[in-house]
C-alpha cells in the first residue's frame, strides 16, 4: 500500500534497504541541516556502469516520483538488469521539501532549474531558453567564475555528478508532478527524438489522458511565503508553452536533464503527471517512461 504521507527519514531508510537488497551501492553525497534536523543525500548505483540517470523529488510537494522508486525499486532494478543497462538513481533530491511537502527546500530555494547558464549573443546569461535553441556557450551554474549562489541541493548534486562517467550516460529520466493543474493528465518535456518516444506516450495515454495541444504554464514565476507555501494568484503566469499533438513540450530550461543533454545524453525526458492524477496511476506512468528509456538505451547498445 502506498504511504503518501511518509517522512523523509522513513523514506530514506526504506529506499536504502530495498536498494541494498538488490545489490545497489549506496553513495551518501552530502548532508543537509535545516531547523536542527539533518538529512542525508543519497545516490543509488547498480553494479554495472550507469548508462541512465533516474531522478525525482526536486520539488518536495511532488511525491509521485520518489514514491515510484520506493514502491517499485525491485521492478525497476530487475528490468534494467534484464536489459543489461546500468542505473544511477537520485530518488529524492530535495529531502527538506519532501518532509514539509513544499515545492522548495526549507530555505525557500529552488534546486530545479539551476544546473547551467547559457551565454546569449547579447552577452547576457540565462537559465531558460524556452523553445529556442540559440546560444553561444553553456556553463555549469556552479562554475566559480559565474559567482552564482546556489541552493545546497544543487551544489551537492553538481559535485556528485562530476564524479560520474558523464560521457557514458545515454539517458536521463526526471520524474515530476504538476501540482498546479486541476485536471487529470500527463505530458513530458523533451528536446528531440519525438518519434522514438511516441510509443511510450501512447501507452501512457491508456492510463491517463495526454495533455495534447495544451498551454502549460505551471511553475512559471511563482512566489512562496516564509513557510514555503505557494501564494495563490501568482503561481502561474502567461508565459507557458504549448504542448504538441503527443503531449510533448520542447524547453531548454536549465534543469538536470538539460545539462545532461548538452553533455551528450541521447535521451533526456522530464515526466509530468498532474497533482489531480491518482497516485497509483501516476506511478504507472513513471514506470512506463523509466522502462521505455531503458529499452531505447538498450537498443542503442
Amino acid at each position: 500500500m502506498v504511504d503518501a504521507g511518509i517522512s523523509y527519514g522513513g523514506y530514506f531508510s526504506e529506499i536504502v534497504e530495498k536498494a541494498s537488497r538488490e545489490g545497489y551501492t549506496i553513495h551518501y553525497y552530502g548532508l543537509g541541516s535545516y531547523n536542527d534536523q539533518e538529512c542525508s543525500f543519497v545516490r543509488l548505483a547498480s553494479q554495472k556502469q550507469p548508462a541512465i540517470i533516474l531522478s525525482a523529488g526536486f520539488h518536495g510537494d511532488e511525491v509521485a516520483g520518489p514514491l515510484t522508486f520506493v514502491e517499485h525499486f525491485k521492478e525497476i532494478a530487475d528490468y534494467a538488469l534484464q536489459k543489461d543497462v546500468g542505473l544511477c538513481i537520485y530518488p529524492c533530491v530535495n529531502p527538506s521539501g519532501f518532509d514539509r511537502r513544499t515545492r522548495y527546500n526549507a530555505a525557500n530555494e529552488s534546486p530545479n532549474n539551476d544546473f547551467l547558464r547559457y551565454l546569449l549573443a547579447n552577452g547576457n546569461l540565462t537559465d531558460d531558453l524556452g523553445e529556442l535553441n540559440e546560444f553561444l556557450a553553456f556553463y555549469w551554474s556552479s562554475d566559480r567564475d559565474l559567482q552564482i549562489k546556489l541552493p545546497l541541493e544543487t551544489r551537492l548534486l553538481h559535485e556528485d555528478l562530476k564524479r560520474l562517467p558523464l560521457s557514458k550516460i545515454s539517458g536521463i529520466v526526471d520524474l515530476h508532478q504538476d501540482t498546479f493543474r486541476q485536471d487529470v493528465g500527463s505530458y513530458a518535456y523533451i528536446f528531440n527524438r519525438k518519434e522514438e518516444y511516441l510509443a511510450i506516450a501512447q501507452r501512457v495515454d491508456k492510463i491517463v489522458p495526454l495533455l495534447r495541444n495544451t498551454r502549460i504554464s505551471s511553475g512559471y514565476n511563482i512566489r512562496v511565503d516564509s513557510q514555503g507555501s505557494i501564494l495563490t494568484g501568482d503561481s502561474v503566469s502567461n508565459r507557458g508553452l504549448l504542448s504538441d499533438d503527443a503531449g510533448f513540450i520542447y524547453r531548454h530550461d536549465g534543469t538536470l536533464q538539460d545539462i545532461l543533454y548538452r553533455l551528450g545524453a541521447q535521451y533526456a525526458v522530464t515526466v509530468e503527471t498532474t497533482g489531480e492524477t491518482d497516485i497509483t496511476k501516476a506511478m504507472q506512468v513513471n514506470l512506463l517512461w523509466v522502462k521505455g528509456v531503458i529499452d531505447l538505451v538498450a537498443k542503442q547498445k
